[in-house]
């Protein structure tokens, strides 16, 4: 009996966070992740990630995993991440939520501007259950660099 691998892409592979994702996802023969290093498919778009080119890079995927910077427009540019993968198709959703637990009073109030869109884009991810798309966040936690 053939296994199938389950197709992830990476958003943000180039990134401090996303080479990291991408090479444990390749090293579990379990994926076929397309994005980075060379011998994976890349998918390369404008910054802006035009809807239409992220359409095409999105079909056929089973998970779409974000790692893209907290910024002033991550919740839009996350929101529309998740409104192409539900137009794609894609299973499973993956959001840039590296930050601590966004259920955590203290750091809601110490770190507004990461915590406040992350929380956003859980409400938003859970409004787009009812179309059949399924979510995971992982809450790391601050990363500190030496």
């Amino acid at each position: 009996m053939a296994i199938t691998k389950t197709k992830v892409i990476a958003i943000g592979a180039g990134g401090l966070l996303g080479p990291h994702i991408v090479a444990a996802l390749d090293a579990d023969t379990r994926f076929a992740v397309s994005i980075f290093p060379n011998h994976l498919t890349v998918h390369r778009t404008a910054d802006s990630y035009p809807a239409a080119e992220l359409l095409r890079a999105f079909k056929g995927q089973d998970v779409v995993v974000s790692t893209i910077t907290a910024r002033d427009d991550s919740t839009q540019q996350q929101k529309a991440f998740i409104d192409t993968a539900v137009n794609a198709g894609v299973r499973r959703f993956v959001p840039s939520e590296f930050v601590p637990s966004r259920r955590n009073n203290k750091a809601r109030k110490l770190l507004p501007q990461f915590v406040t869109p992350k929380l956003e884009t859980v409400d938003y991810l859970r409004s787009k259950e009812q179309d059949g798309l399924e979510w995971t966040a992982f809450v790391t936690g601050m990363f500190i660099d030496p």
